[in-house]
């Protein structure tokens, strides 16, 4: 929190499911007893280092906290922090919740910082926020009306605490819903200022567009607009799906795993189609990769290798450049020198992998590095 010499260093911590345990199937529900606490400690003592003042969200816990952090005009000083949360619907189940920013102000008096809501009532966030900040050629409607700069959130829906055995099926959690994928601009954000107006600003972010048909995906003059203010992709819901030429009933495709925004435009992330039979155990993990600001197929810009480790102890290796192209085995034009991809979703998600994906962050990007632009050779001729 400060540039000179022996500066100040804080951590945030918040609080996360207190439980309970279901005792028969000795499995943790993932479930709060007490509101969402955010706790602000010094990092050298260990202390608490004061107490930001946030909206008080009942019976509800947080995210991930992993690189939740923004410094938006890179001054070595933290303006913001993303905390995503989940918290109990209006019919008792534990499938709500939303996206919480905590202004800073550049203080290092955390009893100075402001929380608000980014936006809530979107389904439960137990992964992390990733963003990625375009400076110009993008506008933003603030409260202080249309600002030039544009700092795009990433966050995704859905929760996997447990699997109860019932009869022959699994009790899996929150396995109807169906969950979505978000790229919204944050309201509070232009290039010359964080926040718009001062650390005041509590404003709420919306989706103006649902991307879940990749024909209905905007161009990129329509998103650099003031009035578009996000992207939304809905996964697919509870069925029985065939992939490798088996079918099999799966719960709602849901995200458990940190999203990966890329400096080449494009924001990945991992989603998961759990089994519903009792007897198979795991499901079906993929991977998604989106435009940063359309959420259409990234396209040409897709290059390098993707790594991700499920739980059958695989690490599986993705070609991106091929991975997310239409390839079903059982259309004539098959191509069996590539990867097996039943429904790419618009050529936006990999083909289906076998076990559960990683939470926190567990996939890995080794793409080309960007350009130095500066001369590396000269030959006189």
């Amino acid at each position: 929190m400060s540039r000179t010499n022996n500066g100040k260093w804080i951590v945030v911590l918040a609080s996360g499911p207190t439980g309970p345990i279901d005792t028969i199937n000795q499995q943790f529900l993932g479930r709060s007893d007490q509101p969402l606490k955010i706790f602000a400690l010094d990092l050298k003592t260990g202390t608490s280092a004061g107490t930001p003042v946030y909206p008080s969200i009942s019976t509800s816990f947080a995210g991930s906290l992993l690189n939740s952090t923004q410094d938006t005009d890179i001054d070595y000083q933290d303006d913001v922090l993303y905390i995503p949360y989940v918290s109990k619907a209006d019919d008792g189940t534990w499938t709500d919740g939303g996206v919480m920013r905590l202004l800073t102000g550049e203080n290092a008096d955390p009893d100075t910082w402001k929380g608000s809501i980014v936006i809530d009532g979107i389904g439960p966030l137990t992964s992390s926020v990733a963003r990625l900040q375009q400076k110009s050629g993008c506008y933003t409607d603030t409260p202080s009306g249309s600002q030039e700069g544009c700092m795009w959130l990433y966050f995704a829906t859905g929760r996997y605490y447990y699997v109860l055995a019932s009869d022959d099926t699994a009790d899996v959690d929150d396995p109807e819903n169906q969950r979505s994928l978000f790229g919204i601009k944050e309201p509070c954000y232009s290039a010359s200022m964080f926040p718009v107006p001062d650390t005041e600003c509590d404003s709420t972010a919306a989706v103006t567009t649902n991307v879940t048909d990749i024909a209905d995906v905007p161009s990129e003059a329509t998103v650099n607009t003031k009035d578009f203010k996000g992207w939304q992709i809905d996964l697919e819901a509870a069925g029985t799906y065939t992939y490798g030429g088996v079918s099999s009933d799966f719960s709602a495709e849901r995200v458990i795993t940190n999203p990966l925004a890329s400096t080449t435009g494009i924001v990945f992330f991992t989603t998961y189609k759990p089994y519903t039979d009792v007897c198979s155990l795991g499901g079906k993990s993929f991977i998604w990769a989106t435009r940063y600001n359309t959420g259409g197929a990234a396209g040409a810009l897709l290059k390098g290798k993707a790594l991700l480790q499920v739980s059958t102890g695989s690490i599986e290796q993705v070609d991106l450049e091929d991975a997310f192209e239409e390839n079903n085995p059982s259309d004539p034009d098959y191509d069996p020198d590539k990867p097996a991809n039943e429904d790419s979703q618009g050529d936006r998600r990999s083909g289906a992998m076998e076990g559960v994906p990683p939470t926190d962050q567990g996939l890995s990007i080794l793409v080309p590095p960007p350009g130095v632009k500066r001369t590396i050779h000269i030959r006189e001729r």
